[in-house]
C-alpha cells in the first residue's frame, strides 16, 4: 500500500496531473501518479525529460519532469510556497539582526528586546 501525498508538479493546466511518486534508479525512470481531478490515481513509470537548460556547467541544469511533459520544464517553475518559507526565513534573519541586548551584572541574565 502507498501512503503518499502526491501533487501536480506541472505548470498550471487542465487535464491530466503528474506527480512524482518513486524513482527507480537502475532505469533512469520516475513513477508517476497520473490522475484527472476529483479522479483515481493511476501509476505509470515514465522515463526522465533530461532536457537541459543551456547554461554553463556549474549553472546548467535539466528538467526532473517525464519525456514529452507539456508546459515548462522543471527548471523554469519555481513553488510559490518553498518562494514565500524564504522570504519569511529572510525576513525573520533581518529581523534577529536588529536584536539588542542590555548589559546586566554578571550574576544577573542578559535580557534580549526585539
Amino acid at each position: 500500500m502507498l501512503d503518499k501525498t502526491v501533487t501536480c508538479e506541472l505548470s498550471p493546466h487542465e487535464g491530466k496531473h503528474h506527480g512524482a511518486v518513486e524513482y527507480i534508479d537502475s532505469e533512469a525512470k520516475m513513477i508517476w501518479g497520473v490522475w484527472r481531478d476529483g479522479g483515481t490515481m493511476l501509476l505509470q513509470a515514465l522515463p526522465d525529460c533530461g532536457e537541459g537548460n543551456g547554461l554553463p556547467a556549474g549553472e546548467d541544469d535539466a528538467c526532473v519532469l517525464f519525456t514529452a511533459h507539456r508546459g515548462l520544464h522543471s527548471w523554469d517553475m519555481y513553488d510559490p510556497e518553498v518562494v514565500a518559507a524564504r522570504r519569511e526565513w529572510e525576513r525573520q534573519r533581518r529581523a534577529s539582526m536588529r536584536t539588542n541586548i542590555k548589559a546586566v551584572p554578571i550574576h544577573g541574565e542578559a535580557e534580549v528586546s526585539r
